[in-house]
């Protein structure tokens, strides 16, 4: 079995493998309260791994990771069969922006990047698919010929032969085979005005199709591979109202399958699908709170498992032997939260990680044959999970009588009211907060602040209707509900109203920058980094941004709304004038989600107004993800250089504590200048 889709945490490799009996793994404190809490060195937090996001080769005698050397990074394959301290072998993945590899067989690896391309009036972003062939070293680009607009594969070959991936014209999907030992292509559907998705039956044939228009989503099905596509004409509309089609598996009886929806009551939950009827039948799983993330399938497309993701992330296994194997890891790490994160084709071998919010956990590879596992990576090693504070789940009613579902982390010590805040948002907008280790917090918390990161409107998760209370909302609901946040801290008697400040990355840093500008009285600071400034120049580059295309399979058409707004209203560019609070504003140069013009400009326009309490610092070798450990320990280290000067804490009260060793210019500026 290979999981896809996965999203691990950032780890280093520990280079000698320590083989443990499984009974015998020690567990950590969960989030100590020390009265007395000393600084932790702002590397231990802003460290980037070596080596991350592993993932186990189907034959169970490799790990794909991504590496970090230096300012480079590389895809390395480590041989679990080699001498521990053996090197592992590294491909080059050069400047390009990773989005995500897996396996294609065991024998390469398939991999999406992102990248941003200039035309004469804006900047857009493409994606790359290229494969890694580990016997020759071979990469192959799969789309030089033509450019994928979305990297979404419709079926994969589990020999690792070829693909099924989607091309566009005119937002129609072709269905085209893509051989990864050549990139020669076949089209095997040509776009169709009634089908917006594809879908592929276990060995690879396109067997239907799915159209969402007025608010409904149409079957259209083949009953046997190269058949006619016939419309199931007998829709019971009212069960699928804005409902979504994310997975559709068949299975071996004619016309029936297993689907994932949130067709039936809003969040997304696996169930029996009978085609022929057009039935959606009993749940195979549904969650009572929150969707179900994620469809685990075997190498020949048989479900065995689901992801979910509510206050905490969970599995449930539906074939016993894993079930067992799932439950036994939970008995051993009791306080900890598991995931199993893929086996071997035979389940010889198991990878599978352990944390949670208060400890970055570990990768481990268990061997049920031998009942022994070993400890293979390791996340943030100057991290002592005993010192870090726990991450706990809360609710707070917003304005308009919605909860908010979010997470709080406290400081240490015996003083629980009146402290120094900062907020926290995600990106995305459309993502969510997770309760999992998140170093930012972490470091805030050791350094005396209360820190809350809310799942505003919008963020995804919590169901159909929660996202949709988010379209529309970029700079008004979605902002209300966190400064809602900020408000409930200070009623709680938490929080010190004149002592918060709102920090984020991404859409996050939109919200800091905007909120901010807003309601000035409400925040004594805002730090940004690779924000949003302008809305409409956004909307241009990335649509996506501004949808929850899981949700919404017609998430053009919701996001065409958007554009026929005031976007200027909303945009911190174009209300740099209003900017009152102080305001950190950090970009990585090499950014493909968030071009840095969108910084640049927001400059630009705050100097313009005279605005004078501006602190900026570019990192011209980074992206949207920090590219080196310099960087990450730059920025953490700056953003705590600013808060000790305009919102300090007990402990952080000193700006000149922490040592910066980068230049805040841009090259660009540095032309301008001169």
């Amino acid at each position: 079995m290979q999981l896809f889709n996965q999203k691990a945490k950032l780890v280093p490799f520990m280079v000698l493998l320590i083989l443990t009996s499984l009974l015998a793994i020690p567990q950590s404190a969960e989030g100590q309260d020390q009265l007395n809490p000393e600084p932790i060195a702002v590397e231990s937090y802003s460290a980037l791994p070596f080596l991350h996001s592993p993932s186990l080769s189907p034959d169970g005698t490799k790990l794909a990771v991504l590496v970090t050397k230096g300012d480079a990074k590389h895809i390395g394959i480590i041989d679990l069969s080699a001498p521990k301290e053996s090197e592992p072998k590294y491909y080059s993945i050069g400047e390009n922006e990773l989005n995500w590899f897996h396996w294609a067989g065991s024998k390469q690896l398939l991999i999406s990047f992102g990248s941003a391309r200039n035309l004469v009036f804006f900047v857009y972003s493409t994606n790359t698919l290229k494969t890694i062939d580990l016997e020759t070293s071979k990469i192959t680009s799969l789309n030089e010929k033509s450019e994928f607009i979305k990297d979404e594969i419709i079926f994969q070959d589990p020999y690792g032969r070829y693909i099924i991936a989607y091309q566009y014209r005119r937002g129609k999907p072709y269905a085209v085979r893509i051989d990864l030992s050549d990139a020669s292509e076949v089209v095997l559907e040509k776009p169709r005005h009634q089908i917006d998705q594809w879908i592929a039956d276990n060995k690879g044939n396109i067997r239907a199709g799915i159209n969402y228009s007025k608010k409904r989503w149409r079957l259209y099905y083949r009953e046997q591979p190269g058949g006619e596509l016939v419309k199931i004409e007998n829709r019971r509309y009212d069960s699928f109202e804005d409902g979504v089609v994310e997975d559709l598996q068949f299975l071996p009886e004619t016309g029936q399958a297993i689907i994932l929806t949130n067709g039936k009551n809003g969040r997304f939950g696996a169930y029996k699908y009978s085609i022929r009827e057009d039935i959606i039948g009993d749940a195979i799983y549904e969650h009572p709170t929150a969707d179900v993330t994620n469809l685990v399938m075997d190498s020949s497309k048989n479900l065995i498992g689901v992801e979910y993701d509510a206050d905490k992330p969970g599995q449930k296994w539906l074939v016993p032997e894993l079930e067992d194997l799932y439950q036994r890891i939970g008995r051993v790490f009791k306080t900890k939260q598991n995931r199993i994160l893929g086996t071997s084709s035979d389940r010889s071998v198991t990878l599978f990680w352990s944390g949670s919010g208060s400890d970055p956990g570990s990768y481990y590879l268990y061997y049920p044959q031998l009942k022994k596992i070993e400890q293979v990576l390791i996340p943030y090693n100057k991290i002592d999970p005993d010192k870090m504070v726990a991450m706990e789940p809360v609710k707070y009613q917003s304005r308009d009588g919605h909860m908010v579902p979010a997470y709080l982390t406290m400081p240490n010590g015996s003083k629980k009211t009146d402290l120094p805040t900062v907020i926290l948002p995600h990106g995305g907008p459309f993502m969510r907060t997770s309760w999992r280790f998140d170093p930012w917090a972490q470091l805030l918390a050791n350094r005396g602040y209360v820190v809350l990161q809310p799942n505003f409107r919008g963020s995804t998760g919590y169901g159909r209707d929660y996202v949709e209370k988010g379209y529309d909302q970029w700079g008004t609901g979605m902002i209300d509900d966190i400064d809602d946040g900020a408000d409930w801290l200070i009623e709680q008697g938490i929080a010190d109203k004149n002592k918060v400040c709102i920090m984020g990355a991404s859409y996050g840093g939109y919200a800091a920058l905007w909120g901010s500008i807003r309601q000035p009285e409400k925040y004594k600071c805002a730090i940004s980094l690779n924000g949003v400034t302008d809305v409409r120049a956004m909307l241009k580059y990335d649509r996506k941004q501004f949808a929850a295309r899981r949700y919404a399979r017609k998430w053009e058409e919701k996001v065409a709304g958007e554009e026929k707004k005031d976007l200027e209203a909303i945009s911190p560019v174009k209300q740099a004038a209003r900017m009152k609070v102080p305001v950190l504003v950090a970009q990585g140069l090499r950014d493909t989600n968030v071009p840095k013009e969108q910084a640049y400009d927001f400059v630009k326009a705050l100097d313009k107004a005279g605005f004078d309490k501006l602190e900026k610092i570019y990192f011209p070798k980074s992206g949207h993800d920090f590219a080196n450990s310099a960087d990450s320990t730059n920025f953490l280290k700056k953003s705590l250089q600013f808060l000790a000067t305009h919102n300090p804490s007990a402990i952080n009260s000193d700006p000149q504590a922490e040592d910066l060793k980068i230049e805040a210019k841009a090259p660009e500026e540095e032309k301008d200048e001169k």
